[in-house]
């Protein structure tokens, strides 16, 4: 007989049910851990490279901001350049216009037609002509550089009523840019405070 005959064949032991399910448990939580540890690198890595993207876009809109600032500022000084130069030429125009002689009437229409362009071009900017003439004198628009006791209208003259522009007077955004400069009638009486019309 042999001798492994006699010797009883040991089994392997069963293998535990709790066991089983507590490696795969193991290993799902390791499978688990590495896809969270992966997740939050990406997390990190996106969120890093999307406040980097945000940083610069602020960087470019502060830059684009300054640049516009800029530009406005010079686009109005150049404005104002404009403004005063087209205010210049229009006293320039008024003072040819008042030398003309009574012959010139094309000259003198010729003259009040470009005076006419310049104003529309000042109100297309914010400036409009304050309207002092046949009006009472308003000093936060005028200043009366004389009076006259003659009157050339065909109504009657009211008392420190405006009957000559000297020089235009200008409203920008409603505000005085520059007084207008004119003679008022006045009956033979001083101009005082208490005469004028105040706004």
């Amino acid at each position: 007989m042999w001798p492994f005959r006699n010797r009883q064949i040991e089994s392997e032991p069963a293998p535990d049910p709790i066991q089983q399910l507590e490696t795969q448990m193991l290993g799902a939580i390791s499978a688990l851990s590495d896809q969270v540890n992966k997740f939050v690198r990406w997390s990190y890595r996106s969120q890093k490279t999307q406040t980097e993207g945000l940083q610069a876009l602020q960087e470019q809109f502060a830059v684009l901001r300054q640049d516009r600032e800029s530009a406005t500022h010079r686009l109005q000084r150049q404005v104002d350049q404009l403004t005063m130069e087209l205010i210049a030429w229009l006293d320039d125009l008024d003072a040819l216009t008042s030398s003309l002689s009574p012959q010139s009437i094309y000259d003198e229409r010729l003259l009040e037609r470009w005076s006419t362009r310049i104003v529309a071009q000042l109100a297309d900017v914010g400036m409009e002509e304050c309207a002092v003439q046949g009006k009472p004198f308003n000093p936060r628009l005028a200043e009366a550089l004389g009076t006259t006791s003659e009157w050339s209208g065909e109504n009657s003259p009211v008392a420190y009523q405006v009957v000559q522009v000297l020089r235009r007077g200008f409203l920008q955004h409603g505000e005085v840019y520059r007084k207008a400069q004119v003679i008022v009638y006045n009956k033979g009486q001083e101009l005082s405070e208490e005469n004028t019309i105040l706004c």
